[in-house]
């Protein structure tokens, strides 16, 4: 197996992974919202995105409806995932090179 094809395998296992916690994660925090509990603090949500998992976050923010409206935590969501997206590309293009 080439260190390309490995590398590839290793990010989509983990962002597959990491995506899962996020969804998860995300609908505890609509939960305790829903029910005046205590919530997860952004910076947990969005550094789970950050680490990987912000297609789950995506998909929880769309179909759970939460975390949509809130101008500033969006920016922060696309940044977290750009840089998500920017280390993988950088990763890649190390192991490729």
């Amino acid at each position: 197996m080439s260190p390309t094809t490995l590398t590839l395998g290793i990010l989509a296992v983990l962002t597959a992974a990491l995506s899962l916690v996020s969804i998860v994660v995300y609908w505890v925090d609509k939960r305790a919202a829903a029910n005046g509990r205590r919530r997860i603090p952004e910076a947990r949500l969005l550094g789970i995105d950050a680490i990987g998992g912000w297609p789950g976050g995506a998909i929880a923010r769309r179909l759970l409806r939460h975390k949509t409206h809130k101008l500033t935590y969006r920016v922060k969501w696309y940044l977290a995932a750009g840089a998500h997206l920017a280390v993988c590309a950088g990763l890649v293009w190390v192991v490729t090179r």
